[in-house]
């Protein structure tokens, strides 16, 4: 009988003996399992305007190119950590190996491991040195990293821009996250007989029960997320109730699988361009059960330009190719009127246009237009 691996039960008439190489834990050796998340605050600037080449092309990109040779770098780094220290006299370990000198050829680095993916990674899209990077990746929090907002209103200070305009704003944005979207410790993990790194030792490998070396954590993906919004943007109001916008937009999502040893990008560019005008104490007249009534209410005029190219892009890092998942360029025009009719009664119409044409033959461009008329009614008592 084998209920599990590396378990057996021999029955010899009504006496009963087991034999097992798995750990047994007992309540005074209860088994430790730590899971969660991580996340904070980065800064990818170094990368984040590397151009990505098109479909012909094979979307090339040096910072994917960059992660590959930082690879096999992390590698030798994370190999070297292991290279003349000791097996562990504890837990798993066969007892022909506990206290000899560590041996490669009982198992060595694996350059798909999370050990090397991680800080290959990291290092790459945030533009790092792959010589200096820390191999933990769980970043400590002298690693933190601020992301920031910024607004300029100077310009509308100057005498000229004073004369015309009731303001004027420069704005910009910038965040930056790395996360380990979930983690769980190694139930075999022991560490390795050194003082000078605790975060190494060995998991069992389960074939052939030798010692692999790993770090404690098993780490499935991690995601780099950068988002402009905006990387620039102007806001102008004139001082007779003319408003404009213009802004460009930008966002990168980065997720590396460590379990299909891919990177999925995600690349979005936005540009908008806005403007809206106010007219002043528009009036009508309006019938109702009590007679006629004038009605004289601002009514605030808004059209929004906006065009969004949106890619997902798979990248295998074994084969070192790269193909779209998915992708759209959006084209869109918005255009609204807004009156109060009374307290109680706002009035809106709106047109919306959207065209939509795929990065990949999997679907037909799209086209949609909504036109209509809202009507808000805020009752109170």
């Amino acid at each position: 009988l084998e209920p599990f691996p590396g378990f057996k039960v021999q029955l010899n008439g009504k006496r009963y003996a087991a034999q097992s190489s798995s750990i047994i834990y007992s309540y005074d050796q209860l088994q430790e399992n730590m899971t969660g998340s991580f996340n904070i605050t980065q800064v990818a600037l170094a990368t984040a305007f590397h151009k990505v080449g098109s479909a012909d092309e094979n979307f090339a990109s040096a910072t994917f190119m960059q992660f590959l040779e930082n690879r096999n770098l992390m590698a030798s780094r994370v190999q070297a950590q292991y290279e003349g220290i000791y097996y562990p006299t504890t837990g798993f370990i066969p007892t022909a190996l506990q206290g000899k000198k560590y041996d490669r050829k009982n198992g060595a680095i694996n350059s798909n491991s999370a050990d090397v993916l991680v800080p290959a990674f990291l290092a790459a899209y945030t533009g790092r040195d792959a010589n200096q990077l820390s191999l933990n990746p769980f970043l400590g929090l002298l690693s933190v990293l601020p992301n920031w907002s910024l607004t300029f209103d100077g310009l509308g200070r100057l005498p000229w821009m004073r004369d015309h305009f009731k303001s004027v704003n420069i704005t910009h944005a910038y965040t930056c996250k790395y996360a380990i979207s979930s983690y769980s410790s190694y139930s075999t993990w022991v560490p390795a007989t050194t003082l000078d790194n605790k975060q190494i030792g060995f998991i069992r490998d389960i074939e052939t029960e030798n010692p692999i070396p790993s770090s404690a954590y098993d780490i499935s993906s991690v995601n780099l997320s950068e988002t402009f919004s905006p990387l620039i943007g102007l806001n102008m109001t004139m001082k007779n109730s003319l408003s404009a916008k213009v802004e460009y937009r930008k966002q990168r999502n980065i997720s590396l699988n460590v379990n299909s040893v891919q990177i999925t990008e995600g690349h979005t560019n936005e540009f908008v361009i806005g403007a809206g005008y106010t007219i002043k104490d528009l009036s009508f007249i309006a019938k109702s059960r009590e007679g006629q009534k004038k009605v004289s209410n601002d009514l605030k005029i808004n059209v929004d330009v906006s065009y969004k190219d949106i890619k997902t892009l798979l990248r295998k890092v074994e084969e070192g190719i790269t193909q779209a998942s998915s992708g759209n360029k959006v084209f869109g025009v918005k255009i609204s009127a807004d009156y109060v009719l009374s307290q109680k009664i706002n009035l809106q119409l709106f047109y919306d246009h959207q065209g939509t044409t795929p990065l990949i033959s999997s679907s037909y461009p799209v086209k949609a237009d909504n036109v209509g008329i809202n009507i808000k009614l805020m009752l109170t008592r």
